[in-house]
Parts: C-alpha cells; structure tokens; sequence
C-alpha cells in the first residue's frame, strides 16, 4: 500500500473528505489535479482495481473511493431457470409428488414399487366377494408389492378376491397350517380395519391375527361347521365347533392321515340322533383303539396327536360304570342316573346271653353299597327275671373295593331284667353305617350278648335288622 502526502496542501478523494494524505493499493492507479472549488487542495479520482476472481461468487459492488470490487456467494432466490440431471435436478419443473432419485440421472416420479412405506388402498365397492382399490400414484403391483388396505364391507364367504389399480382381481390368502390359503372364515377381513396386504405373484398375502381360517392353523375357535351326515374329519374343520346335527345313524370320522400335525376340533352331537366318533385306518384315541363316545350336547375336543402320527388325543367323555343306569342329556344338562336297592332284613329272634354266629344278611343283589341302618331291637319280654343289665352288641364284616375285610362294631342295646318289647315304643339300640362292598360279596354279621337277670321262667329274646338303601 502507498501513501500520497502532498504538504503544505490537502488531498481528498473525489466526492471524499479532505485529509492530509491518501492510501492506494497495489495494482490502483490515481489521476490527481487541482481542487477547483477549494483553494489549497488536490483531488485525486482513482482508477478500478485489478479484480481477483473467486469461485462460485460474483461481484455485487464497487467502492469509487478505494477502486475495490465486492464479492459474494448468490443466494438461492437470486437464480433463476432449472438445473439440469448433471446439477442433481430433473431437467423439468412439472414434476410433482414423491420422486425416485436415480444418481446421474433425471428424477421421476416415484412409483408404488419404490416407497418405502406402502401406499394407502381403499375400497369402496360394498362387496363381500369381491373388491377393489385404487392408490395415490396408482401403479401395476409386481410381486413383493405391498400396500395398506382397507375396506368398508368385511368378507362375507370362504372366498375374497381383490383388484388393485387395475391390475385384476387376485384372492386374499391369509396364513395356514401348511402354507397360506385362499378359504377364508366369513368376516376374517374385517371392514374398517387396516390390513397389509403383500402380492406374492399370484394372491394378496394378509398378515392377521384371531380367527383362524377355515384351512388354517390353530389358536381359537373359528366359527362353525355343521353336518347332517357322516362326515370324514378335514382341514376345513381345524379349528372350528363340528356340529353333527344327524337325524339318523352318523359318524365323524378321523381320518388315518392326519390333516395337519396342528388340526384340531370341537365336536357335538345336536341331532335327534346321537353321532359317532370313528378312527380311520389302525389310528388310536389317546394312545387305545377303542374309539370315544359322543354324548349328546356334550362338546369333545379331539386334535391331531403332533408326535405320532397315527394318533389323535382328547378329553375322554363321561361313560357309565357300576352303579350308574346311564347318562339322560338334555340341552342344557346331562343327568348321571343311579341305581339304588331297598335293603330290609330281619334277623331271628334269639335269647340273651345267646350269641348268633356268622349269619349272611339276604334280600338284596350284591353290589357297592351306599348306606345301612342297623337296629338290635328286644322282641320277646322276660319273665321273672331279676333286675340286671341283659346286653347285646353285634358286629359286620364285608370286603371293601380294595379286597380287604371289614369289620364294624354296631350299636349295643342294654335291657334290664324282663324290659319292654318293640323297635318304636320299647327298648332297642340303633346306628347308620356307610358299607363299600366288592360286587361277588356279601355282608355277614354276629353278635355277642349277656344275661346278667336271674330266675327268668321266660328268657327276653332280642333281634338285628338291617334297613336302608344299596346302589348295585
């Protein structure tokens, strides 16, 4: 930098203040002459100087005083026109909605192919069989497409199919036991609800939980299935209610192949016909041959035995056994019907002090019993006999269920001297007893007695009465 000191006079830049000396910069060149309005004063007017040029910037001013250019980076709102593919841009400005960058190439328009969310679909046709959408860019789907999609009517039958921008329409399948399938459980498509929905190629993949599908796999019930004649157990049933409502002889029938490793059921008879559970081929119920029985309004689970594959498994139902006439079903109850036997014995009159050996108590089948009363009761007065206690006590034996004797001690009756005749008004002795006996065997009693009276011309007699009710 150079500084120009004219003494004893001033200088000033043209249009400038006036000052003692003045500045220039390398490269600045000045033109200096007499200041015509102010006596004693130079003016120096200066050339521009050399501009040094810097990338991407253009220059947005120039100082006259100093003859330097300003610089700057324009800003956006000072261009103007469209970049071209090279510069990043399009080439066009028409472009609008989402756009698919394609490197050294011009953008376009992003299609459904290229989002990385799905695009919404919506259908609006009412149908239950079959419906159709269109997206915000519409797009042909290829396959692994997917799209978000919603319907205002839920499937009404086994079968749905929908056509997505025209592309036709395509069944929904939703997952199966064995894959995905296209037989739907009514309403599994439920209207008002967002689904995704992915195109494989060939049928709309719904991702779902809840209901199973008629050909699905398991989890809860899925609705229901009725037949009135028999019937052979499919994958259509798997996870369903199988209602057998027969009006004549009828079987559901397992099959020897196992639908599926997961197939399982509930099964009912509502019929006035009770059906009938069949196993196919050598298969096995719980691991036996014998096949389970259906009781009627009883609902059975049966399923697929996953580990062997000729087995099926399930709650085994109510049966009758020893002591039970049957089972009476009815729609809201299965009765257990019992078989019960009135039990009266008398025994023979006999003295006290007289003990009665093993004696066999008849008049009953024998059976697993319920309940016994047993009454040792006086039936003859003494005569002359002396005031003293006259006792008798007998005693039971039977063998239980488990094949072991039993022995039980009943009550004693104690009289003194000639005591009173009769069961109601007069002396006797009484006690209930629960009996378990085996089937085959039967209940025997003995008794011990005493007679403490002397001088008796007529020896009082007693007796033991068994009354009450058996189950056989």
């Amino acid at each position: 930098m150079v500084t120009i000191t004219p003494p004893p006079y001033t200088i000033s830049w043209a249009g400038g203040s006036t000052g003692a000396s003045i500045q220039i910069n390398p490269g600045q060149s000045l033109r200096i002459g007499v200041d015509p309005v102010t006596a004693n004063n130079w003016v120096a007017r200066t050339t521009a100087a050399t501009l040094t040029t810097t990338a991407h910037q253009w220059v947005n001013a120039f100082n006259a005083l100093t003859g330097q250019w300003s610089t700057a980076q324009p800003s956006f709102s000072d261009l103007s026109g469209t970049a071209t593919a090279g510069q990043g841009g399009t080439g066009t400005t028409a472009l609008n909605g989402i756009r698919q960058a394609n490197g050294g190439s011009a953008d376009t328009a992003a299609t459904g192919h290229q989002m990385l969310a799905p695009l919404l679909c919506s259908d609006t046709s009412g149908s239950g069989t079959a419906q159709s959408c269109t997206t915000t860019p519409s797009f042909t789907p290829a396959t692994n497409d997917c799209v978000n999609y919603t319907t205002t009517a839920a499937n009404s039958s086994t079968g749905l199919t929908v056509n997505v921008d025209a592309l036709g329409a395509k069944s929904v399948a939703i997952p199966g036991t064995s894959g995905w399938t296209t037989t739907l459980t009514a309403s599994i498509i439920t209207a008002n609800k967002p689904l995704h929905m992915c195109y494989d190629g060939t049928n709309w993949n719904v991702t779902q939980t809840g209901t199973a599908s008629s050909g699905g796999g398991g989890g809860s019930a899925g609705g229901t299935v009725t037949y009135t004649a028999s019937t052979l157990a499919s994958s259509a049933d798997n996870g369903k209610l199988v209602i057998m409502n027969c009006s004549a002889a009828c079987a559901y029938t397992l099959p020897a192949t196992q639908p599926s490793t997961s197939w399982f059921a509930w099964v009912i008879s509502t019929g006035s016909t009770t059906a009938t559970i069949a196993l196919g081929g050598s298969d096995t119920f719980n691991g036996a041959t014998a096949v389970p029985v259906l009781i009627q309004y009883a609902t059975m689970l049966v399923s697929a035995d996953s580990q062997v594959s000729t087995n099926y498994t399930g709650n085994a139902p109510l049966t009758t056994g020893f002591g039970l006439s049957g089972l009476n079903p009815s729609s809201n109850g299965v009765q257990i019907a019992a078989t019960t036997e009135a039990l009266a014995y008398l025994g023979t009159a006999t003295n006290f002090g007289t003990a009665i050996g093993t004696t066999t108590v008849s008049g009953y089948a024998a059976g697993y019993g319920a309940t016994a009363g047993i009454y040792v009761y006086q039936t003859t007065a003494g005569v002359g006999c002396s005031a003293a206690s006259n006792t008798v006590q007998p005693s039971f034996t039977f063998t239980d269920p488990a094949g072991h004797a039993q022995t039980i001690a009943g009550p004693t009756l104690t009289i003194s001297g000639n005591g009173t005749v009769g069961a109601s008004s007069g002396t006797f002795a009484q006690g209930t007893y629960s009996v378990a006996y085996t089937s085959g065997n039967v209940i025997s009693y003995t008794t011990t007695s005493t007679l403490g009276s002397t001088g008796c011309t007529t020896t009082p007699q007693y007796a033991v009465n068994f009354a009450g009710s058996l189950v056989n």
